[in-house]
This record gives structure tokens, sequence and C-alpha cells, in this order.
């Protein structure tokens, strides 16, 4: 029941993107927080593996940001907002989630269902645009999903391709680790992870056809660390299907620009650059609106010492931003484009100290368990993450219910570990596990 309802929950965290297009298929109107439902199996099985369960999920800059969350919504601006409230309860939900993962050492399973369904998505959005553009395949910007009528934006392609470079992240992690002699329990043939490989270079081709540039670095940033840093030990076999999928990649590319069949290489370069490089020194326009954000959070003493509340940041930024947009209610508002920039707006100093706190013990956790393994992955996945909340806010996305658990999972020291340590002296397994090196157990094995 417990892997169950594990599965269901990772599902709906990627296939969250295509609610809105989905309904427009099916003809109903099911509200957005209507996905939500089918995380309640694990949520509820959860609470019992967070009441017994020791996992980083425990950690008191973990339940201090989420407390601070939901007392963000007792105050704040003016007009309430659901958005407050999703924020809230995915931030919630999370901690029961990561708590079930670890009980039930269900990280390699909760990955791959990830990395799968993205897949699935993945395809259907191409699906999508191409019956949408009537005349082929659009290769730049994949991932803008429109009503029937080409009129109402469903979806943005930053949403897609932030969760595509987490997912083409795990695939790589998937396709090393796939029969190695490391992972007894999990021990998977040749060509299952060659299979991984394939997901790694189709989620990443999707990343990069989004055009997302928070995506881009991203997936880069994570696929980087891994291929640098996490192949070293890796079987000659695998370091051949690396070089093969590399070369292929590299003649693919000269072979479209020798038949001059059109690439979205420079709508990419003038995407990241500009006409005239200005979106470089800009970030996309992205620092005029961190200033209209400080601008806002300095405009009271309030806002600056508790925030505007939980979900409200953009109402209070667009007050400052002279190119904010008026929503159905004629209230301007406008987004962080920043992770960091709308908890500091939203939460405060206040809110400030335990997430900063968080993210200093995640990354020294992250650094001291894969040195213990002798991997980086855990590093890879925080990266990845962190880069794309620079430009994104990734908690009020629908793929965060799914990638957050996994952090906080793969964070968590494993069962294995924390039996040892209790128990005396009684081999020598026991000895070396107390004296720091490595048991058979981690979050990559169970």
């Amino acid at each position: 029941m417990a892997r169950f309802s594990l599965i269901l929950a990772f599902v709906m965290s990627a296939v969250g993107f295509l609610i809105p297009k989905l309904n427009e298929i099916l003809d109903i109107e099911l509200p957005g927080a209507f996905y939500l439902i089918f995380h309640l199996p694990a949520v509820i099985l959860g609470m019992g593996s967070w009441c017994k369960v020791r996992c980083f999920a425990h950690s008191w800059p973990v339940v201090a940001c989420v407390l601070a969350a939901s007392l963000g919504l007792l105050y704040g601006a003016e007009t309430k907002s659901w958005q407050g409230v999703m924020i809230a309860v995915s931030l919630a939900a999370v901690l029961p989630i990561a708590a079930l993962i670890v009980e039930h050492r269900c990280w390699w399973l909760c990955a791959k269902t990830y990395v799968v369904t993205n897949a699935f998505v993945l395809a259907a959005v191409l699906w999508f645009a191409y019956h949408e553009e009537h005349r082929g395949l659009s290769l730049f910007r994949l991932g803008w999903l429109r009503s029937d009528d080409g009129m109402v934006v469903l979806r943005y392609p930053n949403h897609l391709g932030s969760q595509l470079a987490v997912a083409a992240v795990l695939a790589f992690i998937l396709y090393l680790h796939a029969g190695t002699k490391g992972n007894q329990v999990q021990s998977t043939s040749n060509r299952r992870g060659a299979f991984s490989l394939g997901w790694t270079v189709f989620l990443s081709l999707g990343c990069i056809l989004t055009a997302s540039r928070g995506a881009f670095v991203a997936c880069f940033g994570g696929m980087g660390m891994l291929f640098f840093w996490g192949t070293r030990a890796l079987p000659s076999s695998k370091l051949k299907d690396l070089l093969v999928v590399l070369w292929l990649a590299i003649l693919v590319a000269l072979c479209l620009s020798v038949a001059g069949v059109p690439i979205p290489g420079g709508s990419l370069q003038e995407r990241f650059a500009g006409p005239d490089g200005s979106n470089l020194a800009t970030l996309g326009n992205r620092t005029t609106i961190w200033k209209s954000a400080y601008n806002a959070w300095r405009s009271d003493m309030k806002y600056t010492i508790r925030g505007v509340g939980t979900g409200r940041a953009s109402e209070i930024v667009g007050r400052f931003h002279e190119f904010a947009k008026g929503d159905g209610y004629g209230i301007h508002r406008k987004s962080c484009h920043n992770t960091c920039v709308e908890w500091l707006v939203s939460l405060g100093l206040l809110g400030a100290v335990p997430a900063i706190c968080l993210l200093g013990i995640a990354c020294s956790r992250a650094r001291e368990l894969d040195a213990r393994d002798g991997t980086v992955n855990r590093q890879a996945i925080l990266i990845s993450v962190l880069l794309a909340s620079m430009v994104g806010i990734i908690y009020s996305r629908f793929d965060w219910i799914g990638v957050a658990p996994l952090m906080l999972a793969m964070l968590s020291q494993p069962a294995a570990v924390r039996r040892l340590s209790r128990l005396p002296l009684v081999s020598g397994e026991l000895r070396n596990c107390s004296e720091g090196q490595q048991p058979r157990e981690s979050f990559c094995s169970s």
C-alpha cells in the first residue's frame, strides 16, 4: 500500500503540468488543486512514518520553514489568495511523504517513477506541439500549452523545463548506478542501464527545447557534476556508452547544420544573450524585477521583519514594478522569478533565518553522505534544484511534491546506519560501520 501510494503521488507530481490540457480534452472543469487528492494516501500513511522514523524531515530548519509558511497565511496583503494556501499545503505535505520514502526504502522506486512519468509528459507535449503547429514539429520554446483555439495559454515552457531538468539529472543517476556492484539491492542489467541513458538524452533534449534559461543551467549544472566527478568509478562499458552518445549528438547536429534544416541554435542564442547581449547583463530582465522586490520589501518595516504573507509577494511587488500586469480583479502582480527573493518578501527576516540554516545544513549533509558513499549524487540534485530556484518559484509548481521529498529522503541517514550505531560491536562489520565505513545501504540502493 505504501509503495502504491508513493507511485501515485510521484506520477501526479509530474502529470500535474498536463492537467489543464487534459481537462479540455475530457471536457471537464476540475480545480487546479484537484491533483492534490492523489497525494492524500501517501500523506496519510506518511504521517505515521514521520512520527516513528527519524529522518531529515525532522530537522528543525525544515519544520521551522513549514511553520513560517503556515503562519504567513495569517497576515499580509489586503487581498487573500488561494495561492498562499496551496504553497503552505504543498510545503507541509512534503514532510510525511519524505518520511514514508525513508521508512519503506523507496527512494529508487520514486526516482524511477518520476523519470518515466516525465518522459511520458514530454512525449505528450511534443504530440500537442505537433498538432498545434499544423506545419510540423516546433523546435523552439517547446512547452506552450494552449487551448484548442490558441487564445488561452494553459502552461508555460519554464514550468516544463524546470521539472525536465531535475528528471534528466535523476535519469543520469539511474544510469550511473544500474548494474554496479555497490547496488546489490537494485542490481540491473546493462540493457536496463542503456535505457536509463536513453531517458537522460530524451529528457535533456526536451529541457533544451523549452528554451528556459533557468532549466538549461539547472540541467547541465547537475549533469556536469555527475559527468566530471560521478563517472570516475564507472565501468568501461558504461564509459563507451557515454562516448557513443556524445559522438552521435555531435554528428546529428553537424548533419542538420549542413543540410540546412532549421534548428533552434540561433533562436536559443538570442534567447540567452539577446540581440545585443543585454540579456546577459540583466539576466533576462530579472535584475529589474529583483530591484522592485527589494523596494517592496523595504517599503514597510513590517514587511522587512515578517514579510507580506505567504503567496502574496507578487501582489506587493506588482505595486513597485512598472511592467506589472493586472489580473481579473484589477490587481497588478509581478512574479519575483526567484525562490529566495520570493521567500524573503513573503516571510521577511524571520522566515529567512531557518531557510538559510536549512540551505547550509542540507549542503553540508549532502557532501558528508556523498563522501561516505563515494558519489556526488546528492550534491548534483541539490545544485540542479538550487539553480532552478534562482529564476523560478519552485515550491509553487506541480512537481514540488515529488522533488522535495526526494531531497529530504536522500539527506536522511540510512536506516541500517541508525540501527548499527545503537548495537554493540559484536563483529567486524559492525565495527567498520561504527568507524565511518560505508554500509551496503544508501538512498541509491534502497
